[in-house]
């Protein structure tokens, strides 16, 4: 991708039950007098990666298409305790949205029986990786006005 050589890290799992069914959450529930943003009700999965603390650029790829691109500075914190555990405040009008939009869609690929892969790009450059990945190719999932 653009002369980065992106390592595969996992596939992104939701927790299931022992019956193999994604086991789904409703966070929202402990702020019952809250308003949500637009992606702040309804179900969410749980989600956990096997990674380290490291700094980087992660792509979410289905069937060779990128989903969606982005950067951190812990990739393990931000799927363990972003993506992959949605809490009630969150899904608050001045929660995080992009966590709630990203683990719904997720769920929603997940219930239809695809498997979205995670990869990674190691560098303290990371936004600019990000920018000049993001200007090359359009993504479905990175989106400007969630």
């Amino acid at each position: 991708m653009l002369g980065y050589t992106f390592q595969f890290v996992q596939f992104l799992l939701p927790d299931r039950d022992e019956n193999g069914k994604i086991i789904k959450l409703f966070p929202q529930t402990e702020k019952k007098h809250h308003k949500f943003h637009k992606f702040g009700k309804g179900a969410f999965c749980r989600l956990h990666i096997n990674a380290p603390e490291i700094v980087g650029v992660y792509l979410w790829v289905l069937d060779d298409e990128i989903l969606y691109v982005g950067r951190t500075k812990n990739l393990a914190n931000r799927f363990n305790n972003g993506y992959g555990k949605i809490s009630a405040s969150n899904c608050c009008k001045d929660g995080t949205i992009t966590n709630c939009r990203l683990n719904k869609a997720l769920l929603e690929l997940s219930e239809q029986g695809k498997t979205v892969s995670l990869y990674f790009y190691k560098t303290r450059k990371y936004k600019v990786v990000e920018k000049n990945i993001l200007h090359a190719i359009k993504t479905p999932f990175n989106v400007k006005d969630n």
